[in-house]
């Protein structure tokens, strides 16, 4: 309620400020004094009739027309709050700061604008424009004026347009790292996949930029080979970041990993994406200083070719394509810095193998490129420029700082050239839209040459965007990484990892519940309820269903009693009787025993959990489930009811992980978790419920 308090007040102080900027706008002789308020107080009190009433009527009619315009910008108003409400709605949480980012970029528009119409308001263009163009050209300032305010305008709109296509091409990565991830760690498809590479010679070739621009930034790539390839690069980053090398020979594995063999490198990559996406919306001043330079030589250039349009317009689009070319060569980099990360696995007939354990791979090949990079070649020959001017001084490099431009400080270098790839983009676009079109339309040149202007002026910026989420996939990959890695985002998932086995712990027992109530509705049909997934039981769902065991087994006996029903469902607020325990026990003991294995549960898992549920399933689940741990009815979960639902399953929260994620669902800080809050935890999480198919290799 506070939150549309806060909306319709803007929105009243919006349509008074735009009341009083329209009335101004019509101001009279008097800049200071609007033509309304003018015509108030000059309205002689005497005279002609017929007169006054002409005169009365052109008054109705302007304030009508300042009503009608304030009223259509409070519309635009309650659309951009809509749209924005909209947009936050349905982006994830996590993306959240980029959204909120986005939004603040576009208020720059709003202090331009004020900007404006104080310098206009005040008269100096005038003024100015006599001096430098004469008598006859007192607007020719003013109009310039306008055009690059109209021009920075179009380039914030479509550096938002960007902005919203890395939001949707981050949606779809986190949905592919997630399978990547769950890829390689299933012996069976990696099995597959390394039968596969071992039969295709090319897949060890050797990746130059020219070969790159063949492959990567044209559409017309074997999607299999291309699916091959990025999930051998993914899995031999995965396999480094897990192992934690050491950076000095003779480079061995950690000893100890603060990492797990089950580690979520997708998810992990995915955090790491919204951070850096979040840092990308947030301008520079570094970003607009090498801006300001640009513009410095496109003046240059201007001056250079004595004002011709035409050109100008070539020379233009010729830079179009050269940002394309550099851009292309920018994800190259990204690449080769991926290719030396990752462990060079060249697989051989038996390729069954843990992440810590001995890798299958040839000679001197074993481990990756970056280990061979000699420090003492590099830093007397190999430096750039920039590093030996800027870095002199900085601690000791370490042959993965080696591999980045600037070295230790390459993420945020590499943060100002995706930047300024961006709003250069937005400004290309916005100078064909606004000048170089309507000029190539009017010079009555042949259709063909404006057909070639045409397709020549927008095919490299849709190569360019295009290949976004390639781009940002290799860049957050990139800066992620090695040294680079990010301690607190390595832990922030190794909690999502026991959150989501305690949703699936949690979504175990409703649908055991359920189960169990259909039996006593309808005992001729002891498996209604029952949906078999029909897909493979990989080593990843065995997995995953042994620690939902686990997490249940809070007797840690091995089997799970009637005992460990009714502790967990203690936990959750259900106050079950001994016969519905044993009713729960009976639906999964299949040898009668009194007791569920490993096996008997496995069964249960596979037909009653591995199952596709939709949005609306999403939301009647963690309803129901919101119902149950609210134990007193109050439509709020306590941190006390929170705390008791953790602390039931045997999962192992830490005091400050339990603190960290009650703070991170608590989105108004009232210090509980309403029903929308607890949807939120499961959607988060929505990957659980899906049945996503590992892609097939050919």
């Amino acid at each position: 309620m506070s939150k549309l308090n806060i909306h319709w007040k803007t929105l009243a102080l919006g349509a008074f400020l735009h009341y009083i900027f329209a009335a101004a706008i019509n101001g009279g002789n008097e800049p200071s004094q609007p033509r309304m308020l003018a015509h108030a107080v000059e309205e002689p009190l005497s005279g002609d009739a017929a007169s006054s009433e002409g005169h009365e009527g052109e008054v109705v009619i302007r304030d009508t027309t300042v009503t009608v315009i304030v009223l259509f910008l409070i519309a635009l108003t309650i659309c951009f709050e809509e749209i924005k409400e909209s947009i936050e709605e349905a982006a994830d949480r996590e993306m959240m700061p980029v959204i909120e980012g986005l939004f603040g970029e576009l208020t720059v528009l709003g202090f331009l604008s004020v900007c404006t119409f104080c310098v206009t308001k005040l008269g100096w263009f005038t003024l100015l424009s006599e001096k430098l163009f004469g008598d006859d050209e007192e607007e020719e300032l003013l109009e310039t004026f306008e055009l690059v305010h109209y021009m920075l305008f179009f380039i914030m709109v479509f550096f938002g347009i960007n902005v919203l296509v890395l939001v949707k091409d981050a949606e779809h990565m986190k949905r592919t790292w997630w399978i990547y991830n769950r890829a390689c760690r299933d012996d069976a498809y990696m099995a597959e996949m390394n039968a596969i590479l071992a039969s295709h010679s090319k897949s060890e070739e050797k990746t130059t930029f020219l070969r790159y621009l063949g492959r990567e930034m044209t559409p017309f790539r074997e999607s299999k080979r291309k699916l091959r390839s990025e999930l051998q690069l993914f899995r031999g980053l995965r396999h480094e970041f897990v192992v934690e090398r050491s950076l000095d020979p003779p480079f061995l594995p950690h000893e100890q990993n603060l990492v797990p063999d089950e580690f979520d490198f997708g998810r992990y990559l995915c955090v790491c994406m919204y951070h850096e996406l979040g840092h990308i919306v947030h301008l520079q001043i570094h970003t607009w200083v090498i801006l300001g330079v640009i513009t410095a030589i496109f003046w240059m250039i201007a001056l250079v070719v004595e004002d011709q349009l035409e050109w100008f317009s070539w020379i233009w689009v010729g830079t179009g394509w050269l940002v394309f070319l550099f851009g292309a060569f920018f994800d190259y980099h990204m690449v080769e810095i991926l290719e030396a990360m990752a462990a060079n696995f060249q697989p051989i007939k038996s390729t069954r193998q843990s992440e810590r354990g001995p890798l299958i791979m040839g000679g001197s090949k074993e481990l990756p490129d970056w280990t061979r990079i000699d420090l003492d070649d590099y830093t007397q020959n190999s430096r750039g420029l920039l590093a030996r001017l800027f870095l002199r001084g900085n601690s000791k490099i370490t042959r993965q700082d080696a591999l980045y431009w600037m070295e230790r400080k390459g993420p945020r270098c590499y943060m100002i050239v995706f930047q300024v790839q961006m709003v250069f983009t937005a400004t290309y676009v916005s100078m064909l839209v606004l000048i170089m079109f309507p000029f190539r339309m009017k010079m009555g040149t042949p259709i063909v040459e404006r057909v070639l202007f045409l397709v020549l002026s927008l095919l490299p910026m849709y190569l360019l965007l295009s290949k976004y989420q390639t781009a940002v996939s290799n860049y957050v990959m990139a800066c992620s990484i090695g040294v680079h890695r990010r301690p607190g985002v390595i832990s922030q998932v190794i909690r999502d990892d026991k959150v989501s086995h305690i949703i699936q712990a949690m979504v175990t027992m409703h649908r055991l519940q359920n189960t169990v109530s259909f039996k006593e509705e309808d005992p001729d049909h002891a498996h209604t309820g029952k949906q078999s997934s029909g897909e493979y039981f990989s080593s990843v769902d065995l997995e995953a269903c042994g620690k939902t065991f686990d997490a249940i087994d809070v007797s840690k006996s091995g089997t799970i009693e009637t005992s460990d029903f009714g502790a967990v469902l203690k936990g959750l607020g259900v106050a079950a009787t001994e016969e519905s325990l044993k009713a729960m026990t009976a639906v999964l003991d299949e040898d009668g025993d009194g007791s569920i294995s490993r096996e008997e549960f496995m069964n249960f898992y596979r037909d009653h959990i591995m199952i596709q549920l939709d949005d609306h399933g999403i939301h009647h689940l963690a309803e129901t489930m919101f119902r149950q741990i609210d134990a007193d009815g109050s439509g709020e979960i306590s941190m006390s009811e929170f705390k008791q639902v953790l602390d039931s399953f045997n999962v192992g929260f830490t005091v400050d992980e339990i603190g960290e994620l009650i703070n991170e669902l608590d989105e108004d800080d009232n210090g509980t978790i309403g029903e929308e809050e607890f949807v939120k935890l499961l959607e988060k999480h929505r990957l659980l419920f899906e049945k996503i198919p590992l892609p097939k290799l050919e």
